[in-house]
């Protein structure tokens, strides 16, 4: 098993850590944009910020075993982030939704809970989307962590599982599909 990190404490390196903030960067960029109501209170830089806190929290509790385990560790942190943030800002208690600028503001706030995004999805849909990728079996979530939330490529998942670039682009598509399966009942 390949160990991340030469350091003695086994912790990731620097150049590690510095992957899994850019990959965590990159997907709040793009997420953020699917959720206007999240956007007006939080910018990318606010999700990285958080998704790094609890990924230096499960550091402490989680002996890492090779690269592979550390960015599906920085994938979850990034997952569990965005399902928080969506949370909170959709709750009826939320800053969001007792913010004090007025009827227009209020009446936005009701479109965007009610409008699809570019997506089609609105926000408790992305919330439901980012539970369902929390229970795929094992072997369909370590794929949504890696290509999708730590937004790596296929050849660097390949490499990291040992396999073939084709067999990895094979189970991304069998995983989409069940999730598409899963989605739709």
């Amino acid at each position: 098993m390949s160990q991340p990190s030469d350091r003695p404490d086994g912790l990731p390196g620097d150049e590690l850590m510095q992957e899994a903030m850019d990959a965590m960067e990159r997907l709040a960029r793009r997420l953020i944009l699917e959720y206007p109501l999240v956007q007006r209170w939080e910018q990318p830089a606010d999700v990285v910020q958080e998704a790094m806190i609890r990924l230096q929290r499960a550091l402490r509790d989680v002996q890492i075993e090779s690269r592979l385990h550390f960015f599906r560790l920085a994938a979850m942190q990034i997952r569990r982030t965005l399902i928080d943030m969506a949370r909170r800002h959709s709750a009826q208690s939320s800053m969001a939704a007792n913010h004090g600028t007025g009827d227009v503001a209020r009446q936005a706030l009701r479109r965007c809970s009610a409008q699809p995004f570019e997506s089609g999805l609105d926000l408790c849909e992305w919330t439901e989307f980012h539970g369902m990728i929390e229970r795929l079996p094992e072997h369909h979530r370590e794929l949504f962590d890696l290509l999708w939330y730590a937004q790596r490529s296929t050849a660097e998942v390949a490499e990291l599982f040992d396999v073939d670039r084709r067999t990895i682009q094979r189970r991304w598509k069998e995983a989409q599909r069940y999730l598409a399966r899963t989605w739709q009942t």
